[in-house]
């Protein structure tokens, strides 16, 4: 069956001629680029086009889509003289196209696994070393002021907001338990 690959345009003024059987006339607007059943490749106008298929027939084009792809002077110079150079040229662009919208994809599911996995996160000590490298067991032992749990720290006073644990970091706990249990004694009286 016989396939619509491009439909293209030249300018005015470097019109093509009809290659359809019978006809020499020449067209600038909507050609029509067919590959027959037999391998050869046709190019004609929309007159010619239209009285041979009709476009349900064929459907949209394969390569160049849209009202009719406006073609550069080294385009059209293969339309006239080497249109099977002129259709590889179409199927390396929508190869690289297609490359690329599947990298494109593949580094989108990549930032949403990394996005999902950075919602799902929970604290895991990979080591019994603290953050600044000093082994546990060597600072000071303290308790959280977060979940009221016994850590140790290598700092020596404690911060503006209190000692918070890994476990309360990770949770992202951002009352502390003084508050939350002065909240607590209020609403019970």
């Amino acid at each position: 069956m016989a396939k619509l690959l491009a439909v293209v345009g030249v300018d005015k003024s470097k019109r093509v001629h009809c290659r359809a059987e019978g006809c020499m006339r020449t067209v600038y607007k909507r050609i029509h680029v067919v590959r027959e059943d037999d391998g050869r490749i046709v190019v004609m106008g929309s007159t010619c086009f239209g009285e041979q298929y009709s476009e349900r027939k064929l459907g949209d084009p394969i390569y160049a889509t849209g009202d009719s792809r406006p073609l550069t002077d080294e385009e059209r110079r293969l339309l006239d003289e080497n249109t099977e150079g002129l259709i590889a040229l179409y199927e390396d662009e929508a190869e690289a196209a297609r490359a690329k919208l599947l990298a494109e994809r593949a580094a989108a599911e990549a930032a949403e696994a990394a996005d999902r996995a950075r919602r799902n996160y929970t604290y895991q000590p990979k080591s019994p070393v603290q953050s600044s490298g000093i082994p546990l067991g060597q600072g000071r032992t303290v308790k959280c002021h977060f979940c009221g749990h016994p850590m140790e720290t290598e700092l020596m006073r404690a911060p503006a907001r209190g000692y918070r644990c890994p476990a309360c970091i990770a949770n992202r706990v951002t009352t502390p338990l003084a508050v939350r249990n002065r909240m607590t004694n209020r609403h019970r009286r």
